[in-house]
């Protein structure tokens, strides 16, 4: 129980994090701009290489506007993927390229599925890690969503968190070259 209330602990404060972080301060990669989705999907494919990149099904356009509340209208280019099996496995990837002054937007309906992941996380402690050291980049007209990376298969809380930290840092790298 006590190690059930100590993840619920940690879950909440790296949740109030990152939400400090997304509605401020923002990591913003340099060399993103005039990069086509694809490209950028690449770059972060190859950092993770092909068993770290989970995102393996196209998300319907549907579900990126119902779901995800993107509005397509407002987007020049996009590419977004998840998991097969979501459920179990949140490594999501969503890239947009979008129209001026629709960026915000964008972010704020990432962050409130970002949420949802976290609340799920919350209820079905699984990725927990990733979960939480999930990013959310914004640079011009750039928004870059990501969960994912090479899956941990340690014990230790702690030696997770340091491996999935060390997995989204070649995420960062990979976005500024």
């Amino acid at each position: 129980m006590k190690r059930v209330i100590r993840s619920i602990a940690i879950i909440l404060a790296l949740v109030f994090v990152f939400v400090l972080a997304a509605c401020g301060k923002k990591k913003e990669p340099d060399k993103v701009v005039n990069k086509s989705a694809a490209e950028i999907n690449e770059a972060i494919k190859n950092a993770w290489g092909e068993d770290g990149y989970g995102a393996d099904t196209e998300i319907e356009k549907d579900r990126l506007i119902n779901s995800f509340g993107i509005d397509l209208d407002k987007v020049d280019d996009y590419y977004a993927a998840q998991n097969a099996i979501s459920s179990i496995n949140p490594d999501t990837v969503i890239i947009l390229k979008v129209k001026d002054g629709y960026a915000k937007e964008a972010v704020d309906a990432l962050n409130k599925v970002y949420t949802q992941a976290v609340n799920y996380g919350t209820l079905y402690p699984f990725a927990v890690a990733k979960i939480m050291n999930a990013r959310l980049y914004n640079e011009g007209n750039y928004v870059i969503y990501v969960i994912g990376g090479n899956a941990y298969t340690g014990d230790s809380e702690e030696e997770e968190v340091k491996f999935t930290v060390a997995e989204y840092e070649k995420v960062d790298k990979a976005l500024e070259e």
